[in-house]
């Protein structure tokens, strides 16, 4: 009797734990996905969106899939693409080949019908790191909003941004593959998100540091064109500096001479025979030889940045705005009032600021820049540093990029300045990266502070990504408005204790080092 009692038992354990834990089957375009479900959401996780890139297909744009022959299970994480990480992160995911892959985030028991508006994540990292599996804590509160998260890996360091002679007579590109496997994500999506539930005309692209750079680079790229409605830039553009260059021409020496160190290092010619022989060279080999190393008083670096190929980007990103060839959609972007601290040398002797200018920017425009930051910025050179580095990593291109789109769309800015007491305990301010979480209303445990930030610019966002309008459906919970930015009212909205609605206080400096950058270089 008691053994029949506890086969019932188990059966019924059985039973409960198949129902609670069905796994959702979609049927699309390139064959059925099987995906896992959670308490709160549907995943479908480690898709691949590009053929895996070996042989021929390395160091080559990427290759798009076919369709699975069998239902495709998708309930795990793919491998993280090659890097210099580390080993907890190794051992957790791995690293290979077949990294080229996106995960989705849905609500439970969608249809076509629905229609839900797509986030489509691009994680950051300098292009040096990061994945998919890592960039998004949880996608939990944007689905429980009614938002699709779709997240993806792309190539990074020497396999996703390398530029040689050979590679450009090759493909007509050389210095953007990472970048082109974003694009091909972002066309799988495109063509396969409906089967999901999601809508292919609703989508916002969107990325924090190189992940706002991706994002910012594809509204400037021809190749995305109609691909996406709107973007979210989280403190980044494709004009940070040294992430990215100002100049064709400075673009192309970097980016050809960095790879060329790598070439030489191994002992390859920038030829045929020489690309066959690199392929072959073990992928993580080469990712340890382009790491992100940059020294700010030497102005040296062995960084494998993105190139303004002609191809994913046809010309200067900042002729391009001024110019207005863009993707005509909505934007939202932002920064934090400490951006440049992590960047910076806290033992950073005056001597040394001025050398970084020089060595990074030349004797010409040497004075200019340091007139500038000394006669604002009365303190210490390590503040100097890190204002200045604040403003030409980020706050630079971002007020650009406002300034030129919002001739034509709407453009919302925001000035992230919350910080808890033990934040502001390490010493760097409101530092790069604080407000991730605020993003994703993930904050662990958190104060009353920090849940009302985090659920004022979480929903802000939410509104944005379903309408365009960060306000839409908000009055009555968060009634201040935020007005749309132009170059003649730069209204922010500023993200504090208590939020409201400020002008960008930074933008005469800004304009002043953006005639002392750009003027007689374009």
């Amino acid at each position: 009797m008691i053994h029949r009692v506890l086969l019932t038992l188990l059966l019924s354990l059985v039973f409960v734990f198949n129902v609670s834990y069905a796994r959702p089957i979609v049927k699309t375009p390139v064959g059925y996905i099987e995906g896992r479900e959670t308490i709160l959401t549907e995943q479908f996780l480690g898709i691949p969106y590009a053929k895996t890139p070996v042989g021929n297909l390395r160091y080559a744009p990427p290759s798009k899939i076919e369709p699975f022959a069998n239902i495709y299970r998708a309930d795990r994480y793919c491998k993280m693409s090659y890097q210099s990480v580390s080993d907890t992160l190794v051992q957790k995911y791995g690293m290979g080949d077949d990294s080229l892959c996106l995960n989705i985030f849905r609500p439970k028991n969608l249809s076509k019908s629905d229609k839900l508006p797509v986030l489509f994540w691009i994680h950051g990292g300098a292009y040096v790191q990061g994945s998919s599996a890592t960039s998004v804590s949880s996608a939990d509160s944007f689905v429980e909003n009614g938002v699709i998260v779709v997240t993806l890996n792309y190539r990074l360091q020497f396999q996703g941004f390398m530029s040689t002679v050979q590679t450009y007579s090759q493909y007509g590109t050389t210095g953007n593959f990472g970048h082109l496997d974003i694009l091909e994500a972002l066309k799988w999506v495109n063509q396969n998100i409906e089967s999901f539930g999601g809508d292919p005309a609703n989508i916002t692209i969107a990325g924090h540091s190189a992940g706002a750079m991706a994002a910012s680079a594809l509204i400037l790229s021809p190749l995305s064109d109609g691909l996406f409605k709107r973007a979210f830039l989280q403190s980044g553009t494709i004009l940070n500096y040294p992430f990215s260059d100002f100049t064709h021409k400075r673009s192309k020496r970097r980016a050809f001479s960095q790879t060329e160190k790598v070439l030489n290092t191994f002992g390859v010619s920038d030829n045929y025979d020489g690309l066959n022989t690199l392929r072959d060279i073990d992928p993580m080999l080469l990712s340890y030889c382009s790491p992100f190393d940059f020294s700010f008083h030497s102005g040296k670096t062995s960084y494998i940045n993105p190139l303004f190929d002609g191809y994913f980007l046809p010309i200067e990103p900042y002729l391009s705005l001024k110019r207005g060839n863009f993707s005509n959609i909505e934007l939202m972007l932002g920064y934090v009032s400490d951006e440049g601290t992590l960047f910076s040398d806290r033992n950073m002797t005056e001597k040394n600021f001025i050398n970084g200018i020089k060595n990074n920017f030349g004797e010409q425009k040497f004075q200019d820049i340091y007139d500038l930051y000394s006669e604002t910025i009365p303190n210490s050179a390590y503040v100097k540093q890190s204002t200045f580095l604040s403003d030409i990593m980020f706050t630079l291109g971002m007020k650009i990029f406002a300034d030129n789109l919002s001739k034509s769309t709407k453009v919302y800015m925001y000035h992230y300045a919350f910080a808890e007491k033990e934040d502001l305990a390490y010493g760097f301010g409101v530092y790069h990266g604080i407000d991730h979480r605020a993003v994703f209303n993930t904050f662990t445990s958190p104060s009353q502070k920090q849940k009302m930030v985090a659920s004022v610019f979480h929903k802000k966002l939410v509104n944005f990504i379903k309408s365009g309008d960060p306000n839409k459906e908000d009055q009555k919970s968060y009634p201040i408005d935020w007005p749309k930015y132009t170059k003649n009212s730069p209204n922010v909205f500023r993200l504090d204790k208590i939020s409201g609605i400020e002008e960008l206080k930074i933008k005469d400096r800004l304009e002043k080092l953006e005639k002392i950058i750009y003027e007689g270089e374009l």
